[in-house]
C-alpha cells in the first residue's frame, strides 16, 4: 500500500504470513509488508514464516517495510527471513516525514539475518 491516499488510520494486525517462498530459486526484493504513508500506520501482531529454516529462502527478504512517519511496528513474530524490517523515517513519494514518531516495539526476530534497521536517507 504506497501513495498520498495512504494518510490516516491504516491497521495491518493478526495476519499470517506462511511459508513465504518462491519457487523461482532466483533472489529478488521483497517486503511482505511494504508501506509508504504519511502517518497513522500500524503494523501489529503479525507473524511472518520463511519456508526455509534459518532464513535464506528467495522470496522471504523482507518481512516489514515501512516508509514515512507516524509509524507502530508493535509485537510482531518474523521467523525464518532474512530481514525483519526496514523502518525508512521518510516516504518515498515525497520528501517530507509525514506526521508524528515512529515506534519499534516488542517485536521477535528468529533465524534471521539482520533484525531492525531504521533509514534516514537525508542524512
Amino acid at each position: 500500500m504506497n501513495g498520498p491516499a495512504v494518510e490516516d488510520d491504516l491497521w495491518i494486525t493478526d495476519n499470517l504470513f506462511d511459508n513465504v517462498d518462491t519457487a523461482s530459486g532466483v533472489p529478488y526484493d521483497h517486503s511482505t509488508i511494504y508501506v509508504d504513508a504519511l502517518s497513522g500506520v500500524h503494523i501489529t501482531g503479525n507473524q511472518f514464516n520463511g519456508a526455509v529454516t534459518g532464513g535464506g529462502a528467495f522470496g522471504a527478504t523482507t518481512a516489514i517495510k515501512t516508509h514515512g512517519g507516524g509509524v507502530t511496528v508493535l509485537g510482531n513474530n518474523v521467523t525464518d527471513y532474512e530481514i525483519c524490517g526496514n523502518i525508512v523515517t521518510n516516504s518515498s513519494s515525497n520528501s517530507t516525514s509525514g506526521d508524528g514518531g515512529i515506534v519499534v516495539s516488542g517485536n521477535v526476530c528468529k533465524n534471521v539475518a539482520y533484525g531492525f534497521g531504521i533509514w534516514n536517507p537525508r542524512s
